[in-house]
C-alpha cells in the first residue's frame, strides 16, 4: 500500500462526523476522485534522475523541521508501488485521480531551457497510460509545492525569473501529456506555498520574511499562472481540448461577534486570504482593500513604497479570467475579530485580524489554533 497509507483524501463519496455518516446526498452524475502529491507520497528522492526539491534540501539540511524528524525520501513509496495504487483506485470505484508531478523528477535542474529527465517522463507516462485504461481520468496538478533546489537558490517564488522557468516546465508537461490529460491545475495553494514559506518560515523553503516574502511570492505565482493559462489557450487549447485552472485554500470566516468591526474583520479576512489570489485571477488585481490597507500600513512604517507589489495593465488583463474552473481546498471555519494591535508587518497586521474557533465544535484542525 502507497496512498492509503494517511495521503489519500476523499474530494466528495461521504462525510463522517464523530463517527455517524451523515445524510447528504449526490447527484447522480457527481465525480468522485482521490487526491495525492508528489512529495508526500512517492519517494525516491535521488531515484530515475530526480534532482533535488526544496522539501528534500529543507528536511535533510534540518530534520528539527519536523516533529519526528521524517521526511518524504520514502514515504508512501509509490514511486515503485503505482501499480497497486491503481489497484486500489479502481477498488474505490473513483472516477478521477488528482496527483500532482515532481517538477525535479521531469526537469532537474529546473531551469528554463535545461534538460528533460526521460527516466521521470516514463514514470508519468506509465501511470498516466495505466490510469486510464482503468477509466480513470488524470487530474494533474503542475505545482504543488516541491520547487527544484535551484531555483530557490537564485531566491525562488521571489525572483521574478521564476515565471519564465515555471512557463518552461508547464509547457514541457502539456507537450507530454496533453494529449492524453484533459484537467491541470497550475498551483495548489498560493498561500501555503507563499505566507508559511516565505513569510512565517513554516514550509519549505522555511523563510521569515513576514509581510514582504507572501506578497513578493504571490504576485510572481499569479504571474505564472496566468502566464501558463494563456500558453495553453493559445497554443494546446484547440488541439488538445483540456481545461486549465487553480486551486485555492480557504477557511470561512464569520465575525466572533455581531459587531460591525467583527463583521469587518471577517471581510478583511476573507479578501486578504482567499481574494489575494481569487480576485486577480478573476478580475486581473487584488482586492482594492488589500491595495488601500498594505500602501498606507507601508508608508508608516518607513517604507518607500507599498510591500503589495503591483501589476502593469498589460499584466492585469493577462491574468483576468485565466481559469476554466477555480478550485477551493476548504478545511474548516474560524472566528474573527478586529484587531489593529498585531505586530508589524505581517500578512495578519495587514489583514487586522485575530481569529479563533470555538472549542464546542466538531472537527478542529488544532495545529493552527
Amino acid at each position: 500500500m502507497s496512498i492509503l497509507k494517511g495521503t489519500l483524501s476523499f474530494l466528495g463519496v461521504f462525510h463522517i462526523v464523530c463517527g455517524e455518516l451523515s445524510q447528504y446526498s449526490f447527484p447522480d452524475n457527481f465525480q468522485f476522485g482521490v487526491s495525492s502529491s508528489a512529495y508526500q507520497i512517492e519517494g525516491a528522492w535521488n531515484e530515475g534522475g530526480k534532482g533535488v526539491s526544496i522539501w528534500d534540501h529543507s528536511l535533510h539540511s534540518n530534520p528539527d523541521y519536523v516533529l519526528n524528524k521524517s521526511n518524504g525520501d520514502i514515504a508512501c513509496d509509490s514511486y515503485h508501488k503505482w501499480k497497486e495504487d491503481i489497484a486500489m483506485l479502481k477498488n474505490l470505484g473513483v472516477q478521477f485521480y488528482r496527483f500532482s508531478i515532481s517538477w525535479t523528477r521531469i526537469i532537474p535542474l529546473g531551469y528554463s531551457g535545461s534538460k528533460v529527465n526521460e527516466e521521470g517522463v516514463k514514470y508519468y507516462n506509465d501511470l498516466i497510460d495505466a490510469l486510464l485504461a482503468e477509466g480513470i481520468q488524470p487530474f494533474v496538478t503542475i505545482y504543488h509545492w516541491d520547487l527544484p533546489q535551484t531555483l530557490e537558490n537564485k531566491g525562488g517564488w521571489l525572483n521574478e525569473s521564476i515565471v519564465e522557468d515555471f512557463v518552461y516546465y508547464a509547457k514541457t508537461l502539456f507537450e507530454l501529456y496533453g494529449d492524453r490529460v484533459k484537467r491541470w491545475i497550475t498551483i495548489n495553494e498560493y498561500l501555503q506555498i507563499c505566507e508559511y514559506g516565505y513569510s512565517s518560515a513554516t514550509l519549505a523553503p522555511f523563510l521569515n520574511l513576514a509581510g514582504v516574502g507572501v506578497y513578493q511570492c504571490s504576485h510572481h505565482a499569479l504571474l505564472a499562472h496566468g502566464r501558463v493559462y494563456r500558453l495553453y489557450q493559445n497554443q494546446f487549447k484547440a488541439s488538445q481540448k483540456g481545461e486549465v485552472g487553480s486551486v485555492i485554500q480557504a477557511f470561512w470566516c464569520e465575525p466572533k461577534t455581531s459587531s460591525m468591526d467583527d463583521q469587518l474583520a471577517a471581510e478583511h479576512y476573507m479578501q486578504f486570504n482567499f481574494g489575494i489570489y481569487a480576485h486577480p485571477i478573476v478580475y486581473g488585481n487584488y482586492p482594492p482593500i488589500m491595495m488601500e490597507r498594505i500602501e498606507a500600513l507601508s508608508d508608516k512604517q518607513g517604507f518607500n513604497k507599498s510591500r503589495l507589489p503591483r501589476f502593469t495593465e498589460q499584466q492585469i488583463e493577462m491574468i483576468k479570467g485565466s481559469f476554466d474552473f477555480l478550485g477551493v481546498n476548504h478545511y474548516t471555519t474560524i472566528l474573527c475579530s478586529f484587531n489593529d494591535n498585531l505586530p508589524q508587518p505581517s500578512l495578519d497586521s495587514d489583514c487586522g485580524v485575530e481569529i479563533s474557533q470555538n472549542s464546542t465544535w466538531k472537527g478542529l484542525i488544532r495545529q493552527y489554533f
